[in-house]
C-alpha cells in the first residue's frame, strides 16, 4: 500500500491513540418502549476531545485505512467492559463489532470471554451489534463465528438496518436476537407512510421470530408515539438521552409520555371511534407565530419535506390560522408573489378560518365535519385545541387510518364473543 506523507502523519497519531489508549467510552441508554424503563447501553467511543478522531466516523475509517481496526476494536472493547463494570449495572451491554474482525483468529480463542470474567461480567449480558455499514464477503465463515458466539452465552443485533449491505440477507444468515433500525428510517415516520410500512414490516416479523425492534435515532416526540403505535419494543436516540460517561437514566417526563401513550393505547383497544378523544391522536407540532415572515416559512417547508402544512398562533399560543404547503408555494410562485410576500409575515397569505376543533370531540364527530368540509380544504390540517389554546394537528389520513383501526379491533372482538365454534 502507498501513502503519502500527509498519511503518514495520520498513521502515527492514530497509532499513538488506539496504543496510548487514548480513548474513551460513552454509553446511551437503550429503554423499553412500553414502559421507559432502561434495559441496557450502547457502549460508543469517543478519541481526544483536541483530535479530529473525537469523530468515531473518522476515528473508524482511519482504522480501516491504516490497518489498525483490529487493534482499535480490542481496545475499545477492554474500555467498554472496564468501564461499564465500575457501574455494578444488571443491564445488558451493547459493544459494536465490525464484520471486517470477525474471522480474526483472537476472536476465537475467548478474548471476550476472559476480559468478562475479569471484570465479573456475565456473558449473558453482553450483546454484540454487527453493523450493516461494512459488506460481508464470506456469509459461511460469519455464520461460523456467529454461532460460536451463540454458544458462549452471546446475544447478537444486527445495527443500521435500512443502510449498508444485504441487510435482509444479514438477517437471515445471523438470526439475531435484536434488529437495530437505522435513524434514517425513523426520523420523521409519523409523516411518512411508507416509513410506517417497513417499520411495521420489521414488528410484524420480529414478533413471529422472537426477535426485537430497537429504534435508534428517536429525536422527535411524535416520532416516539409513532413508533409506539407501530409495536417497535425498545428504542433509543437523543429525545431517551445523549450518550454521556455515566449510565443515565431517561428523563422522568418522556417516561411518563410513554407509560401513558401505552395506557391510552390499552384503554382504545376495543373502543369504537365514538369513545376516542380527537386530542389522544393529535401530534404535537410546533406551531410559528403569526409575525413570522413568508422567508422562514418557505426555509422551514423546504427543508423538511414531509410538513404539509403549519399551524400559526398569536403570543398567548391562541389558533389564528393554518397554511398548507401547497397553498403557500401557489401563492408566493406567481409572477410577483415572492417579491410581495416574502419579506412579510405569514398571516396575510395563511387561511385564517382553520378547522379547530376541541380536544375532547369523539372521533366519529370529526370525521363528520371533515367530510362536510369544502373540497379544496378537504386534506387540510385539522387544529386541536385545549383549554382554548393551540395543542397540535391531526392529519385527514390519520383520522381516516385511527377510525378504521379502532372499528375493526371493535369487530374482531366482538366476532371472538360470539363465535360458537370455540
Amino acid at each position: 500500500m502507498v501513502y503519502f506523507k500527509g498519511e503518514f502523519y495520520m498513521s502515527d497519531e492514530l497509532r499513538e491513540i488506539i496504543f496510548n489508549n487514548k480513548l474513551r467510552s460513552v454509553f446511551q441508554p437503550i429503554i423499553s418502549m412500553q414502559t421507559g424503563e432502561v434495559i441496557g447501553y450502547e457502549a460508543l467511543t469517543r478519541g481526544p476531545k483536541d483530535s479530529k478522531y473525537i469523530n468515531p466516523e473518522i476515528l473508524f475509517e482511519s482504522a480501516k485505512t491504516h490497518d489498525l481496526l483490529w487493534d482499535l476494536e480490542i481496545t475499545c472493547r477492554k474500555n467498554a467492559i472496564k468501564t461499564f463494570s465500575t457501574h455494578n449495572s444488571d443491564k445488558f451491554l451493547f459493544v459494536n463489532i465490525d464484520p471486517a474482525v470477525l474471522k480474526d483468529d483472537h476472536f476465537i480463542k475467548g478474548f471476550t470471554k476472559e476480559l468478562l470474567a475479569k471484570y465479573n461480567i456475565s456473558p449473558t449480558s453482553l450483546i454484540f451489534e454487527i453493523t450493516e455499514k461494512t459488506s460481508i464477503d464470506c456469509y459461511k465463515n460469519f455464520s461460523e463465528v456467529i454461532d460460536y458466539y451463540k454458544n458462549q452465552g452471546y446475544k447478537i443485533a444486527i445495527d443500521d438496518v435500512g443502510t449498508g449491505y444485504s441487510g435482509l440477507t444479514t438477517i437471515a444468515k445471523t438470526r439475531p436476537n435484536y434488529i437495530k433500525m437505522d435513524m434514517s428510517l425513523i426520523t420523521n415516520v409519523t409523516r411518512d407512510n411508507f416509513k410506517k410500512a417497513i417499520i411495521k414490516s420489521f414488528v410484524d416479523f420480529a414478533n413471529s421470530t422472537n426477535t426485537k425492534i430497537i429504534a435508534e435515532g428517536i429525536e422527535d416526540v411524535n416520532d416516539l408515539y409513532t413508533l409506539i403505535e407501530i409495536g417497535v419494543h425498545y428504542g433509543q436516540g437523543f429525545l431517551i438521552n445523549r450518550p454521556a460517561d455515566n449510565l443515565m437514566e431517561p428523563p422522568e417526563t418522556i417516561k411518563k409520555r410513554i407509560v401513558d401513550k401505552n395506557i391510552n393505547m390499552r384503554k382504545h383497544s376495543f373502543s369504537p371511534s365514538s369513545n376516542v378523544k380527537i386530542g389522544e391522536i393529535a401530534k404535537e407540532v410546533s406551531p410559528v407565530l403569526s409575525t413570522t415572515t413568508c422567508s422562514e416559512v418557505d426555509k422551514l417547508f423546504k427543508s423538511n419535506h414531509s410538513i404539509r402544512g403549519i399551524s400559526i398562533v398569536n403570543n398567548s399560543y391562541s389558533i389564528i390560522g393554518v397554511l398548507m404547503n401547497s397553498d403557500f408555494f401557489s401563492k408566493v410562485g406567481t409572477q410577483y408573489g415572492w417579491s410581495i410576500y416574502m419579506k412579510r409575515p405569514i398571516h396575510l397569505i395563511m387561511d385564517s378560518n382553520p378547522l379547530i376543533i376541541d380536544y375532547d370531540t369523539t372521533l366519529d364527530i370529526v370525521s363528520k365535519i371533515v367530510i362536510s368540509r369544502e373540497e379544496d380544504k378537504l386534506y387540510d390540517y385539522i387544529i386541536v385545541k385545549k383549554n382554548d389554546k393551540y395543542f397540535g394537528v391531526v392529519t385527514v389520513i390519520s383520522l381516516l387510518e385511527k377510525t378504521m383501526e379502532f372499528e375493526l379491533n371493535v369487530a374482531k372482538y366482538s366476532n371472538s364473543l360470539t363465535d360458537t365454534s370455540l
